[in-house]
């Protein structure tokens, strides 16, 4: 049984390092690429992983090269592999431009994230021990997290929702299943109908509403924000660290909190656990070569400045 499941998508990762981004049109040349493991999913499990959470996976991947890749990726971290190899779609691929700055651009070719089944991920659902934490995204069909949701919870799990890549309107079915959204600041102005410069202490209340228990927002160098239904809101700032890729700093963030939430951690403390592992992740380049692992979460999160 699992401490974290996630439903979610598997990615290989084009990562091309550019001077800056180019301008529509323009053809640019990159500095490098990288190739690599990717997905918000398999980033989200590896993540809870190496947070120390007992982790199981479901997905679908195609029966190709970069599919088995994902296979051994997981079984390397000691993931639970449930997801599904499909004969006719490729495994997805995402396309990742990043500038001196950190910053990233990202185009996402689904290929096989598009076939997972209703059937599929219910069934997954039943490896969730009472009080895991159930993860899905955006990247994979609505109906068949709806479905992974609402047989988690049956089994006892609490059931968190990234609201990655965004999108304006999502099934009223699936918010109804979800405990906890995650969202950034884009997304929640997205989510919320408002515009994309409303502050995140504006935006909160508004997503919580849509939620069974509340929402985080994330917010980049700033930290993340929690608005609980039954409590308070708190903003956790980040430690400043020297930024190298930002990509998979999201992904990260949503992995340690929920591995710290599955091992029984308070809301605020599973906040401060996500906030220092985002932050290490951004410290490194690609997605999955810099995701953290527990002792230097641990030590990050010592040297944050106070929740407040």
């Amino acid at each position: 049984m699992a401490d974290v499941i996630v439903l979610g998508s598997y990615n290989l990762d084009l990562v091309a390092t550019v001077p800056r981004f180019p301008s529509p049109g323009e053809t640019l040349h990159a500095n490098g690429l990288l190739r690599g493991h990717g997905g918000k999913g398999s980033n989200q499990a590896v993540a809870a992983a190496r947070a120390g959470a007992v982790t199981a996976f479901t997905g679908c991947v195609g029966a190709d090269d970069a599919g088995r890749a994902a296979q051994a990726l997981w079984h390397a971290e000691a993931i639970e592999a449930l997801a599904s190899a499909h004969p006719e779609l490729p495994t997805g691929t995402a396309l990742i431009l990043v500038a001196p700055s950190g910053e990233n651009e990202i185009v996402v070719v689904a290929g096989a994230n598009e076939a997972v089944t209703d059937a599929e991920a219910a069934r997954a659902a039943t490896a969730a021990r009472p009080g895991a934490v159930a993860v899905a995204q955006l990247e994979t069909p609505e109906t068949a997290s709806l479905a992974f949701f609402t047989l988690a919870r049956a089994q006892g799990a609490t059931t968190l929702l990234n609201t990655a890549p965004a999108r304006p309107a999502l099934l009223p079915a699936l918010l109804a299943a979800t405990d906890i959204l995650v969202a950034n600041e884009g997304e929640a102005a997205l989510l919320c109908a408002m515009p994309p410069e409303t502050p995140p202490r504006q935006l909160g209340p508004r997503l919580a509403a849509r939620a069974a228990r509340g929402a985080v927002i994330t917010c980049g160098a700033d930290g993340a924000r929690l608005f609980l239904r039954d409590a308070p809101p708190l903003h956790q700032p980040a430690a400043p660290v020297a930024v190298v890729d930002t990509t998979g700093a999201g992904d990260c963030f949503v992995g340690a909190f929920a591995a710290a939430l599955a091992r029984g951690a308070a809301p605020q403390d599973a906040l401060a656990d996500g906030v220092a592992a985002g932050s290490l992740a951004c410290t490194r380049a690609g997605a999955v070569a810099a995701l953290p692992g527990a002792a230097a979460i641990a030590a990050l999160r010592a040297a944050l400045p106070p929740a407040r």
